[in-house]
């Protein structure tokens, strides 16, 4: 597969990730708005996600914090339930994306420059470690972003070097594009 075809590949399954990311937006406002009396706030969504459990619950706890993300509501209680939920039942590809999300979390939110210098190197070892490559040039590429907003431009231009090597050496075209 040529590299314009692949990316191609990966723009389509983007496009397809969001339109879920929208039906499971609809399905949980369906599900909030579908309470008798004042239980029409999302926290009943969280309320009723406490029946699940196992897989049901991680899947549950993702879908929430794709419908935050989507509607620019991010929630870091939704991150820490999911990040303690995968580690609880040892679910590795969940532990990624908790992880993730909290980078996401502390890069866009106003205040937080202390907690993700101190979460992103555990982060992207982490991430490193599992081979998990596509949250690891997420949040490397968000590091990145991070550290040119923080007036630190030399540090990102190192970052974003060290990133397009990393990924040129791993053939990974998604960690190249972003870098």
């Amino acid at each position: 597969m040529s590299n314009f075809a692949a990316i191609k590949h990966l723009m389509n399954i983007r496009r397809i990730i969001l339109m879920a990311g929208i039906v499971v937006q609809a399905q949980c406002t369906t599900m909030a708005l579908a309470g008798n009396s004042n239980d029409r706030q999302v926290d009943s969504i969280h309320h009723a996600i406490l029946s699940f459990e196992g897989q049901a619950l991680l899947d549950a706890y993702r879908h929430v914090y794709y419908v935050q993300i989507y509607s620019g509501d991010n929630e870091r209680q939704t991150i820490a339930q999911m990040q303690r939920e995968a580690e609880l039942q040892d679910n590795i590809p969940m532990r990624c994306l908790a992880k993730a999300a909290l980078v996401n979390y502390y890069v866009f939110k106003d205040g937080c420059a202390d907690s993700l210098r101190h979460v992103f190197p555990e982060t992207h070892h982490f991430l490193h470690q599992q081979k998990s490559w596509n949250y690891y040039y997420s949040t490397w590429s968000l590091w990145a972003n991070f550290l040119i907003f923080a007036n630190e431009g030399s540090k990102a231009q190192n970052e974003v070097r060290n990133m397009y090597e990393d990924a040129k050496k791993r053939n990974n075209i998604y960690g190249i594009g972003l870098a």
